[in-house]
């Protein structure tokens, strides 16, 4: 409840919904996601998975009652999954019975050992996975809010255009109307005017769309009406790829979960190969037992017990080999997964830096299309132009405008696929 009264005063003041920034919107994602919450599960089990193993290296205790009538001598067991197992021999008769037992592995060969080693390394993994879905849910969210400020830039360019379109349209009726143009620059100027309000159609159902989308990608309520501040950071040169990729294979949390999945296949061969070796066990029982008509009997034990396999008909052996290949295949998948990061962190960089290059050019051309606007509207107010030139400048410069915003949306677009390719979308996060 907390949290959605804190949400509510962030999005929500003197009646109108509060601007959000992008840090804002990265927050609120990694407080509401439910898939953060089901990693942080994953993790806290596999943690306690872990101390249960630990649990295993140490002694072990039960107390186990049997009361019995039989007129033969039969034996008893505890009950199920009562750890360690007592098994007592009872005489026939009504007999109650008592019996205390101890336990503490004090040599396993290296399979209990193997197998907290494992658990560790699970647990390693667990934090590593829930560290890539929070990469993952940033860079979903810088994306899904650039959507909607491209989207929103956009409908402000169609609904300028359509300003323009329909004043152009005026004019060029009354040119016609006055003989000044022929009939086809009327005609063309409908058609302009027309494709303008199609395309301003089309771009209000887009920030709809986005908005939807930014709104799944925060786990808040669809039409929630957020408001957005629209501050990007200014653009920056990005580092070197090669220094670049060095980071990535350092630090992508995905590629260490992948390594150390190599790690639990190594513990997993050791719990197989421990299975060849003798276990040797410290075991200490007391028993009490009491018999109708005879009295009270009873002692106690201290025991070191080895035990050791001999044959198994070749089960070992195969689980070994089993083992084996898997441990292969899971580092081989390791290998897969670094030459995956690479390719990854290359491609976002040549997509920042084919936007940068787009950036620079778009802006040139804006001011390119801006000049010959205004040149072709004081043409036509000098009547030395036609209005079919008009049509054409307002096209290009509608045609420049969204350019510039496709280039400027899609560079920082651009350097979110790179940040999560590096494995640091949540430290370049704003």
């Amino acid at each position: 409840m907390r949290k959605w009264l804190a949400l509510w005063m962030l999005l929500a003041g003197a009646g109108q919904a509060a601007p959000l920034s992008l840090d804002d919107a990265v927050r609120i994602a990694l407080a509401q996601r439910p898939e953060l919450r089901a990693a942080a599960d994953e993790l806290a089990m596999k943690q306690a998975e872990w101390r249960s193993r630990q649990a295993e290296l140490r002694p072990a205790a039960s107390v186990s009652v049997f009361g019995v009538t039989q007129n033969t001598g039969m034996i008893e067991t505890t009950t199920p999954h009562v750890m360690p197992t007592f098994y007592a021999n009872l005489p026939p008769g009504t007999v109650l019975d008592a019996d205390v037992m101890a336990m503490w592995p004090l040599y396993t060969g290296g399979r209990l050992e193997h197998q907290v080693a494992g658990a560790l390394v699970a647990a390693h993994i667990a934090e590593d996975e829930a560290e890539a879905e929070v990469e993952s849910v940033v860079r979903e969210v810088r994306k899904g809010y650039l959507a909607v400020l491209e989207a929103q830039a956009e409908l402000q360019v169609r609904t300028a255009a359509v300003t323009e379109e329909t004043e152009s349209a005026r004019v060029a009726r009354l040119r016609f109307q006055t003989g000044k143009a022929a009939a086809v620059e009327a005609s063309r100027a409908e058609t302009e005017l027309a494709d303008a309000q199609q395309a301003k159609n089309d771009a209000t159902a887009q920030v709809d769309q986005a908005m939807a989308d930014l709104e799944l990608a925060l786990a808040t309520p669809q039409g929630s009406e957020l408001s957005l501040d629209g501050k990007l950071p200014a653009v920056a040169e990005v580092p070197e790829l090669a220094s670049l990729q060095a980071a990535a294979q350092r630090q992508r949390p995905d590629l260490r979960a992948a390594r150390l999945q190599g790690a639990v296949a190594e513990a997993e061969l050791g719990t197989a190969e421990g299975a060849y070796r003798p276990e040797v066990a410290l075991v200490g029982m007391g028993q009490s037992t009491s018999v109708a008509g005879q009295g009270l009997q009873g002692g106690t034990s201290l025991a070191v017990t080895a035990s050791v396999p001999l044959f198994d008909g070749g089960q070992r052996h195969q689980q070994v080999l089993a083992a084996k290949a898997h441990r292969d295949k899971q580092w081989a998948l390791a290998a897969a997964a670094a030459q995956g990061v690479e390719r990854d962190v290359q491609r976002a960089w040549v997509a920042v830096k084919a936007q940068q290059a787009n950036l620079d050019v778009s802006e040139g051309g804006l001011r390119a299309a801006e000049e010959t606007d205004r040149i072709a509207h004081l043409r036509e107010n000098l009547g030395a132009g036609i209005q079919l030139e008009v049509l054409d400048a307002e096209a290009a410069l509608v045609r420049a405008r969204l350019n510039r915003l496709k280039a400027l949306y899609g560079y920082h677009a651009a350097l979110a696929d790179l940040d999560w390719s590096v494995g640091q979308a949540r430290q370049a996060a704003p």
